[in-house]
């Protein structure tokens, strides 16, 4: 970012992800990447590497608006996270990379290649088999099919002559009263 005198995508680690997620607003200045660094060097000598990642998983954001691992199995799964498959928890790690691209809801097929790509880095580092990995990727994913969709416009209001905001909103709603209420606005122009 500096040598390019402007600012520009770059990799962080989890514990500078959980920093900007938990901590500091999304604005790219070198200052809020100085305040990231510093309270990424306080945590990490403060946390043990499970702790922030467990502090990661429950504050990422996992698409489909689901922020945290909780929301993210009981969104996709209808299931507390303690309960998924090793299939669907691959899926479920698979969303962090891109999660509104690899939504499985809306990109079922991207979402199958991100796990067939979690699950093969799994093997290659061991922490499962090659038959563990072919087994979990031909498993059925049981997205929840019980979630039942209704979305009404709200709204339209008439801005600075040529744009106007629509708002729309979503009740999700689960068999078990999990529900909640999404609002989509976009602003357009005549």
């Amino acid at each position: 970012n500096f040598n390019s005198r402007r600012t520009m995508e770059g990799g962080s680690s989890i514990s500078q992800q959980v920093v900007k997620n938990t901590f500091l607003t999304q604005e790219r200045t070198l200052t809020r990447k100085a305040q990231e660094l510093i309270l990424s060097i306080l945590l990490e000598r403060n946390y043990s590497k499970d702790e922030i990642l467990e502090i990661y998983l429950n504050t990422a954001y996992f698409g489909a608006n689901a922020t945290g691992i909780e929301q993210a199995s009981r969104i996709y799964f209808n299931k507390k996270p303690e309960y998924l498959t090793l299939a669907q928890s691959s899926l479920l790690a698979g969303l962090l990379q891109a999660p509104s691209y690899y939504n499985p809801l809306e990109n079922y097929e991207a979402a199958r290649n991100r796990q067939k790509i979690v699950l093969t880095l799994m093997a290659e580092q061991g922490y499962i088999t090659d038959q563990q990995a072919q087994n979990a990727f031909k498993e059925n994913l049981r997205l929840d099919d019980d979630i039942k969709r209704t979305t009404h416009e709200v709204f339209s209001t008439i801005m600075r002559g040529s744009f106007y905001i629509v708002c729309s909103t979503e009740l999700v709603v689960y068999e078990d009263d999990f529900n909640f209420l999404v609002i989509h606005c976009k602003l357009k122009t005549e």
